[in-house]
């Protein structure tokens, strides 16, 4: 499972915007954001390049980060997954967004 909402609302608190900040800099409602942050919305790609921007993230970051590694999984695959997180976090460095 995908939780994108989650993740973009955990790195929007982390750099200290508001949900009214963070719209304002993507040029969105506060009210859409909030949509996409309790999952009700899917943001477009070009969207979401914007909000990786806006909060100084890849976007394989924020992908991966999404990720909900799913009960019921065999161990190789939860393994394979776990490793796959690790090697993206190791590519892009620190997952800690810079303060904007």
């Amino acid at each position: 499972m995908v939780n994108l909402g989650a993740t973009i609302k955990k790195y929007r608190e982390q750099v200290g915007h508001t949900q009214s900040a963070l719209a304002s800099r993507l040029d969105i409602e506060p009210t859409y954001l909030s949509a996409i942050e309790n999952n009700h919305k899917a943001p477009s790609i070009p969207l979401i390049k914007k909000i990786c921007k806006a909060l100084g993230i890849p976007e394989e970051i924020l992908f991966w980060e999404s990720v909900h590694i799913e009960d019921g999984l065999t161990v190789e695959d939860r393994k394979a997954i776990e490793i796959a997180k690790v090697i993206v976090k190791s590519y892009y460095g620190t997952l800690a967004p810079s303060r904007a």
